[in-house]
């Protein structure tokens, strides 16, 4: 490993484990810690879990230029230590959310199942709250329109129904309280995102302009967009 990256990789590892030392613990093997990246809006200015109207879909880019993630802002407590698989059957435990009340919480925004996820002329997976206005919060779910694949994103993105094999790729996310900034620093596991890279190897190179500069990781930064922004059709089910 380069001297940089090795680096690198011991930051991302002290600040997650400064503020969730859980993370040393359990079976986290299938996870990975990328370098920190700060969120933030289009002006390059912090996104503080106070900017995030609750409920709604943002959209980042994170941990490689072409791999697109949720964030969201569930309004209340998430579950925490939820233990979950990869597709590969590798255990995880997921720690929960962060922010002031554990409610940000943030997931690769693509689907298990078919590898559906959000391009810039459609998109048929998001979070999709409850229209029932006597329903519980807990009935709020990701769904994936194309097939029906449901996800709790209060525990994990864990698989509610449909033909899903398992939870969404979880990003890891650190909360600084004193700054009140959030940055992601790495993902539950790999494996998703590179079954989404060798499937659409062909298409990614020509929307960016060449298979690397689709793998390239992001550094510092990551501009967050609400999703109605990120994609011209956001179709419902």
């Amino acid at each position: 490993m380069k001297r940089r990256s090795f680096v690198q990789a011991c930051a991302a590892t002290a600040i997650a484990v400064h503020h969730n030392p859980l993370l040393l613990a359990g079976p986290a093997a299938a996870g990975r810690l990328h370098q920190p990246v700060r969120l933030v809006d289009r002006d390059g200015k912090p996104i503080r879990p106070g900017d995030l109207a609750p409920h709604t879909n943002y959209v980042f880019r994170y941990p490689y230029q072409a791999t697109p993630c949720f964030l969201l802002n569930l309004n209340r407590p998430t579950e925490a230590n939820v233990r979950l698989q990869t597709g590969n059957g590798s255990e995880y435990v997921w720690r929960g959310g962060v922010g002031p009340q554990r409610s940000i919480v943030s997931y690769a925004a693509i689907c298990t199942h078919r590898l559906t996820h959000p391009t810039r002329h459609v998109n048929f997976i998001g979070y999709r709250p409850s229209q029932n206005p006597g329903a519980d919060p807990g009935d709020n779910r990701i769904v994936c329109c194309m097939e029906y694949s449901s996800y709790d994103p209060a525990r994990g993105a864990e698989v509610v129904s449909g033909p899903a094999p398992h939870a969404l790729t979880g990003i890891l996310l650190d909360y600084d309280e004193q700054a009140d900034e959030i940055r992601a620093v790495g993902t539950t596991s790999e494996e998703l995102l590179e079954r989404f890279f060798s499937q659409f190897q062909m298409q990614l190179e020509l929307t960016y302009g060449g298979f690397d500069k689709a793998r390239a990781p992001v550094t510092e930064s990551a501009i967050v967009l609400p999703l109605n922004e990120y994609t011209d059709n956001d179709m419902p089910c």
